[in-house]
């Protein structure tokens, strides 16, 4: 059964024995009126009847409000056992990882289609269907003006707020942000976001073989695909952190589950989505997977909140039971229309899958895609690149048991749990990105495509059975590398289509995020802005560039060369924390409470299956040439650089129980 329908049923179940007891006090308290007026009436003289009239007004009250309770009693018996009838018969339980459900394609959405207009996904209702199913989805969320009084939705909350312009200025403050005269449009902003996707997971990295994703194809043909993109710290929630923060670990602070440092006022203000609502105009919506465990008071931070996370299946009123994708497309289109079409708009779309779900053992249990998604894995088979048994003893002891090792148990430890996995695993990613085509081709009928920066990446990467492991959360590539394509209307034809392997990092998309929107980013971010790789410099006159003395630039780059190596942290207690310099030929890995050291060369082991310390040769050769020196010493100054002292104070740490505003 599904466990939305036991809980509509409990509601209104209390509902009614609680209007119950009411009516009954009701009624109760108008018999004492009664038998006292009736008292009064005798005592004055009047007729039996006359006394006994305020009896009948009685039992007729009785009567008439037990006939309208139960008639309510029934109207919900009758709508909760349809419900749990369809429930059956769609074998439908959202906390499960049940593989069968009913083939549903939700409503306002157009057809999933490849580069060869192939249909991939389930037949679409018709046109009227649609708007009826857009007119009932409509009904279940309300958008608001925020001009005194606030009308909230019990499915999500949608709100517009008056926000002043923006004065224009070319200087960049360290204490407010401001709107720049800058040489580009604003835009408006979609980012794309699900969870634990593996840079691998595309087609245009594997093949077709091995994941389909036609629409994210499509949108790297339009734009850059950065095939070195990272995160700077392995894990969701401080990664999601860093997304809407542009910051470490180290300086945001969210480390722990219950512990949303950065969304505290202080902190929040200085988030790229404050900063293009306060400074932009900016009507700003976030879809999906918030992590936190915190959603009071985050009503207050955006526009539009609709979170919902944690399972593959959710139920949507009006709508029946949607797929985690299916349902942030149906949000983010409702955002859309909804949307105050006077100002630009910054949406965050965070997928919950390809995300596992629970700790089953069975193969493939732990991802739960369609029925037509899944068809189109049914016959794929996976295969490991190495012997992974083999580069699990190659790990240091300390690596060898715990959680990684734990996961691996549970999702990737036979040949059919591998294949099943990855089955389920791709045939998600395909969800997701027939989800981001609903909502991109929603843009375009909306006319605002060519005016919308597109940003698709993920929280973390992960280990998919490599070194005999799962999850994520250490410095190895499956780990830490994640997907990054940018589509942005301002790009030059020839950079549109084109890869890009610079060292792109999560750090960097806010401070990317404020150049769309023409803001300069605030002293406290992190990273940089991406589209330095690939917008050419900005135009200045002859006049001012001669009085600097300065040639004319043909890209930013010239100015400041990117970034060729970056420093990643994973600051944890309860699995081993490390912290590592990647650079472009070799990665070094430290392992502080284990005492331990690593160093790879990725442009000879790109799996990292040698590590160079751990061969006496390999060590001697290293430490002669100079190389293990110089990328410690180059680690060292990251590590000092990045982790500068944290100057919160103690009651800017949180805990379970920290109120939000």
């Amino acid at each position: 059964m599904s466990l939305h329908c036991i809980s509509f049923g409990l509601f209104d179940t209390l509902y009614s024995i609680l209007s119950y007891k009411i009516l009954v006090t009701m009624a109760i308290k108008f018999c004492s009126a009664s038998n006292r007026a009736s008292s009064k009436a005798t005592a004055a003289g009047a007729t039996t009847e006359q006394g006994a009239c305020g009896g009948r007004k009685y039992r007729m009250f009785v009567v008439l409000w037990l006939a309208l309770l139960l008639g309510c009693v029934v109207h919900t018996f009758k709508l909760h056992h349809n419900m749990f009838i369809s429930s059956l018969n769609n074998n439908s339980n959202s906390n499960s990882n049940s593989n069968s459900e009913v083939e549903f394609a939700p409503p306002v959405l157009p057809k999933y289609k490849d580069k060869n207009q192939h249909q991939l996904s389930p037949s679409i209702k018709s046109r009227k269907q649609q708007e009826i199913a857009a007119l009932a989805l409509a009904s279940t969320s309300t958008a608001s003006t925020k001009t005194g009084s606030t009308s909230t939705a019990s499915t999500s909350t949608a709100s517009t707020k008056t926000t002043t312009t923006a004065t224009t200025t070319t200087t960049k403050s360290t204490t407010t942000t401001t709107a720049t005269n800058h040489r580009r449009r604003p835009l408006n902003i979609v980012v794309f976001f699900p969870d634990d996707m593996s840079h691998k997971s595309l087609q245009d990295v594997s093949g077709a073989d091995y994941v389909q994703t036609p629409f994210l194809s499509a949108l790297a043909a339009d734009g850059v695909r950065f095939t070195r993109n990272a995160v700077t710290s392995s894990i969701c929630w401080m990664s999601r952190a860093t997304l809407f923060t542009g910051q470490y670990v180290s300086r945001h602070g969210s480390e722990r589950l219950n512990c949303p440092r950065f969304t505290l006022p202080q902190y929040w203000k200085n988030t790229w989505a404050a900063i293009v609502q306060r400074v932009g105009g900016y009507h700003v919506g976030h879809i999906g997977k918030w992590q936190y465990y915190n959603g009071k008071g985050l009503d207050k931070y955006f526009d539009y909140f609709n979170k919902f996370e944690g399972r593959h299946w959710f139920w949507a009123p009006g709508l029946g039971r949607l797929s985690a994708s299916d349902m942030a497309s149906v949000r983010a289109i409702e955002f859309l229309k909804q949307r105050p079409k006077d100002r630009p708009f910054a949406l965050t779309v965070a997928f919950y899958p390809p995300k596992a779900v629970g700790q089953s053992y069975e193969p493939g249990g732990q991802w739960s895609p369609s029925e037509w998604s899944k068809m189109l894995y049914a016959n794929k088979t996976y295969e490991r690149p190495y012997d992974v048994d083999k580069a699990h003893k190659n790990l240091p002891d300390f690596l060898q048991s715990g959680i990684t090792r734990n996961r691996y148990d549970e999702r990737w430890n036979s040949t059919e749990m591998y294949n099943v996995g990855m089955q389920n695993y791709h045939a998600l990613v395909t969800e997701v990105d027939r989800a981001c085509q609903q909502i991109v081709d929603e843009l375009k009928n909306q006319s605002v495509y060519e005016d919308t920066m597109i940003i698709f990446s993920s929280d973390n990467g992960l280990m998919m059975g490599s070194h005999g492991l799962g999850g994520k959360w250490i410095a190895y590539e499956d780990s830490i590398r994640v997907p990054l394509i940018i589509y942005d209307p301002r790009m030059p034809q020839e950079k549109r289509g084109t890869t890009d392997d610079s060292m792109t990092l999560n750090i960097d998309l806010a401070e990317t995020i404020l150049g769309a929107a023409n803001i300069d980013p605030p002293s406290t971010m992190q990273g940089r802005d991406i589209s330095d790789l690939y917008l050419p410099a900005a135009a200045e006159n002859e006049e001012a560039a001669a009085k600097k003395k300065k040639k004319k630039l043909s890209s930013p780059l010239e100015e400041k060369p990117w970034r060729t190596d970056f420093f990643y942290e994973f600051p944890n207690y309860d699995i081993p924390s490390s912290f590592a310099l990647i650079q472009e030929q070799y990665k070094y890995i430290d392992w502080p409470r284990a005492k331990h050291e690593q160093l790879f060369d990725l442009k000879k082991d790109p799996y990292e299956l040698n590590d160079l310390l751990n061969d006496k040769t390999s060590r001697t050769e290293l430490e002669t040439t100079g190389v293990l020196e110089r990328v410690k010493k180059r680690y060292k100054e990251l590590r000092d650089e990045i982790q500068e002292p944290n100057k919160a104070k103690p009651e800017d740490w949180c805990n379970g129980s920290l109120p939000y505003p």
